[in-house]
């Protein structure tokens, strides 16, 4: 019985439908097809911004490591936590996507993501794949005394919503005001350069993405906008678990 479970799991990821274990988190290898079919019809309902050509594909666990020193690599244990557990909080809870590893980096190319942390301006350097082995490819602040010095008495919810602001970049998606749709009557932050290039549904004042938004960057918390766009270009696990006939759930338990 067991070897035919296995054979059934094999005849899954031919098809680009395996789920399992990797890092404690679960890993998903899925085709760009298949993210839009477990995904339904949703672009018509979707907020957001994304530049399409920078989207990670195939679907699968993106390598994520810290550029820092031994020492303080172990000082921030804490404040790295927070920041993996705002991405599984947020677009991994709705999606197929996983950012695995988070170790410190190693001298050799991760075909993922190296973050530095530093007191200066959160940012990534690109949207998306763009940030695939660069040097780095986002850096987050985690003392604040330089940047935003009001994070002082909250920092640990400083870095949570940060996280979730520069993961949504690291996934392909751009600031909602830069949106052509942008009411510029109040909206007034603005890039000086669009890089996404797909409106979904209307502008998205509530979304984690958007400086307009009245709670900075939504206090972490993704929008139905945010969580539609994510599903919609990284795949349903709801939909994925409802498209396993019943029969072949039992097979596989």
């Amino acid at each position: 019985m067991h070897r035919f479970r296995l054979f059934i799991a094999g005849l899954l990821s031919c098809a680009g439908l395996v789920v399992g274990g990797l890092t404690g988190h679960g890993s998903i290898v899925i085709s760009a097809a298949v993210a839009h079919e477990t995904a339904g019809d949703q672009s018509k309902d979707a907020l957001g911004f994304p530049k399409t050509s920078t989207l990670w594909r195939p679907i699968a666990p993106i390598r994520t490591c810290w550029n820092m020193q031994p020492q303080a690599f172990t000082d921030y244990a804490a404040q790295r936590e927070i920041v993996r557990q705002a991405v599984v909080n947020s677009w991994e809870a709705v999606s197929l996507i996983r950012f695995v590893g988070w170790q410190k980096c190693t001298d050799v190319n991760n075909d993922g993501i190296t973050i530095v942390v530093n007191d200066d301006v959160p940012a990534t350097y690109g949207l998306g794949n763009q940030l695939k082995n660069k040097q780095p490819g986002m850096r987050l602040n985690f003392e604040f005394t330089h940047w935003s010095t009001s994070c002082q008495a909250t920092k640990n919810d400083c870095i949570r919503i940060i996280a979730v602001h520069e993961f949504g970049h690291a996934l392909g998606f751009d600031h909602e005001q830069n949106r052509s749709d942008t009411p510029r009557s109040w909206c007034f932050d603005h890039d000086d350069e669009n890089f996404g290039d797909v409106e979904f549904g209307p502008w998205d004042l509530d979304s984690v993405m958007n400086y307009c938004n009245p709670k900075w960057s939504g206090d972490g918390n993704l929008s139905q906008g945010d969580i539609a766009m994510v599903k919609y270009y990284y795949g349903d696990p709801d939909a994925v678990v409802s498209d396993i006939t019943p029969s072949l759930y039992l097979l596989l338990n």
